[in-house]
Formats: C-alpha cells, structure tokens, sequence
C-alpha cells in the first residue's frame, strides 16, 4: 500500500519477539504510526509496568497466523485504545482503520469503551468523542528527537491514561475553565495596552513572550518551569492519590466555548448546576472583550461555595499585590466587587472560593483539594450557606 497514506507498520511480519499467549481481555490497544515506534514501545512498557495488560502489535502478533485477522481480534478484546497521533499517524491508513473498527465496536456495545489520542504534535485530529492528551512538553521532545522526554511529564501522561483505564465511571468530573491568552493573540494587543500592562503588573514583551504558547494550555503563570496543563496535571495526580479509591477528571470546554455563546453559557450552567469547578483567571486576558465578557458568564458560580475563582497574578506576586487587586476591581468588577469591597447591608454574600496571588501551583491545588474534598464530604445536594473561603496568596 503507497501513496500519501503509506505506513509500511504491517505490510510485513513483525519483527521476531518473545512469545505472548493470547489473552482473552486487553486493558489497551496502542495504535500508531511505524516511525514513532519508539513512542509507542515506551509507552507499552510504562502501562505493563503499572500492571496493564496491553496489546501492542510488536509483542503480540504471533507467527503462523494472519496478522490483520490478529489485529481486528485485539481491536475486539481491546476495552479502551491509545493513539499517539501526529502528522504520521494521519498519513498512515492502519491508524485511521484500528480508530475507525474500535469506535464502531465501542458504539455497537452501548457506548463502552474510551479513545484517547495523545498528541505529539500540532496535527489536529477531527475524531470527535475523544479525550485528547496535548502535554507541551511532550510535544516539543517530540519535535526534537535530541532532546529526552522529561521524566515529571511522561510520568503524568502515564498516570493520566492509567486513571482512565481504572475508571469504571465513578470518576468526579470537574469543570475547569482557563480565561488566559495564546501566543497569537499576545501579539495582536496594541502598543498602548502593551504600554499599560507594563507600567501596572511588571509585563514588558519580553515577560509576556515568555509566559505564552500555541494553546491555552501552554500558559505559565508560575515561571519558565511548568505551563498551567502540566500545573492541573500534577494537581489532578495529587488530589487522586489524595482521593484514593475515588478519582477527578477535569472537565474543559471545547472550541465552541469561545466562538459561541451559548456554548459558553452552557459550560457556566454546567458549573453552577454541579456546585464544583475552578474558573481560572489571568489578568491580561481580561484585555479582550469576548473573555472579560465569558467571566460574567459564572456570576451564578459565586454562590457555589465549591467553586473556586483563581486570579493567577504576575511574578513576582508580593510586589505587584496592590496593583494587581486594582487592576481586577477595574477589569473584573462583577464578580470581584463582592471580594475586594465589603458588601453592602443586605446584600448575598457569595459562598464560592476565591484565590488571588497564588504564586505556585501547590497553593492552587490546595484550594481545589478544599473544592473537591468539601464536595464530596458533603454531597452534591448539600446546598446550605457556608462562609466563604479566601485564599490571598497562601493555603
């Protein structure tokens, strides 16, 4: 098979390998291209370390057999599969057909069965019903097979898939929203609110190409060290083993959350209507008018008391506290009025959280671990007025 979607992964046996009886289930199906076999041959041993069982055609095709007969069977056995996708999983035809057979399978038995793509690369995919994993990190060793992939981040991915295997449906989902900024649209601010973001939260060009990627998810309001995905990612892990047996999932909003506004409102209704969830916030999107706009969207959060909003200040956060309150009182006055001036009489004091100058993502976790911990202590339906919790800058 040639052309633009040759993928020469199965046009042979398999190299030779130890012998691995059939097994009745697999836990994974790892489906990819042949040239990021080195991916993949990772990955299957990091799942197997952690006690999956994982079909992965380079120890499980046997000799004497037909191997695309092998492969549909281990598609059929398989409960979840794992895509490690780029542009050369797009252009091979084996990973469209093992997506194509596996979603079918999956929507023949009552919908069972999870299709998560891991991306190491900026190649979109349009296989809808999917979780997608995009871990920046992993994306730019990726890019550059000189440079090793980190351990904290390969740790996490594992983790991450690891949790959605073991996940029988009883996983708390929390809607998380993240009001921050791509590199992209840095670029289109003007010279003034350039000029304004310098003077009043420490912000020259230099600071903000620093703290911006090519997704939302690439934001690092903690420092060069970690963006805000991998920031969640450690807080998702942490609060898991805090949970233990019970586990989170965060919930983001697709892409139709900022083209369309009932689709916004709909992930705001979803949030309040759950009484959990976490609205974060960085001060210099609050410059564009259609995210200032999306934040008042949550106004009906505020009497949520396990709803966190975190304000992610600039570092360093002590030196900028003041100007970085007046700044929110000016851009954000809707939902921080009731927080950073004291109410008037009579009025409904808000029961959601609320964390400013949050400088590292231990403190973030922690407000969220008080969210999820108080949720599930007290149940969804416990709806009764609790004092507000403020975290300025500490846990």
């Amino acid at each position: 098979m040639k052309g633009p979607f040759a993928d020469q992964r199965r046009e042979a046996a398999p190299e030779s390998q130890p012998y691995k009886h059939p097994m009745s289930k697999y836990n994974v199906f790892i489906s990819y291209s042949s040239q990021d076999l080195h991916w993949a041959d990772r990955l299957h041993s990091s799942l197997e370390g952690r006690g999956l069982e994982v079909y992965f055609d380079r120890h499980s095709l046997r000799d004497g057999e037909g191997w695309e007969t092998q492969l549909e069977q281990g598609l059929k056995q398989a409960d979840h599969l794992v895509c490690l996708w780029s542009q050369k999983a797009y252009d091979s035809p084996w990973v469209h057909r093992e997506l194509a057979q596996f979603r079918a399978k999956a929507q023949a038995v009552a919908g069972e069965g999870k299709v998560l793509i891991v991306r190491l690369d900026d190649r979109p995919n349009a296989y809808g019903g999917t979780q997608q994993i995009a871990d920046p990190a992993l994306m730019t060793a990726y890019a550059d097979p000189q440079q090793p992939i980190a351990d904290t981040a390969w740790r996490l991915l594992v983790d991450r898939l690891v949790d959605n295997v073991h996940d029988s449906g009883a996983t708390l989902e929390v809607p998380i929203v993240l009001l921050t900024l791509t590199r992209a649209q840095v670029q289109m601010l003007t010279p003034d609110l350039r000029e304004r973001l310098k003077h009043d939260l420490g912000l020259d060009d230099k600071a903000l190409a620093a703290r911006y990627g090519n997704d939302l998810q690439s934001w690092r309001p903690f420092g060069p060290d970690a963006t805000i995905g991998q920031a969640l990612d450690v807080a998702r892990s942490d609060l898991n083993r805090w949970l233990a047996p019970k586990s989170i999932a965060w919930y983001l909003p697709d892409k139709n959350f900022w083209t369309e506004t009932k689709a916004a409102r709909e992930f705001a209704a979803r949030m309040a209507a759950s009484r959990l969830g976490a609205v974060i916030i960085d001060p210099v999107a609050m410059l564009v008018p259609g995210l200032s706009g999306r934040l008042g969207f949550f106004g009906q959060c505020l009497h949520c008391e396990n709803v966190a909003f975190i304000a992610v200040p600039p570092a360093p956060a002590p030196a900028q506290e003041g100007r970085f309150h007046d700044w929110l009182s000016e851009f954000a006055p809707s939902i921080f009025d009731a927080y950073l001036e004291p109410p008037p009489p009579g009025t409904q004091v808000p029961h959601a959280r609320y964390g400013v100058g949050l400088g590292d993502v231990g403190q973030v976790r922690r407000l969220l671990q008080r969210s999820v911990g108080d949720h599930l202590r007290r149940g969804p339906r416990d709806t009764g007025p609790r004092n507000p919790i403020t975290s300025f800058g500490a846990p």
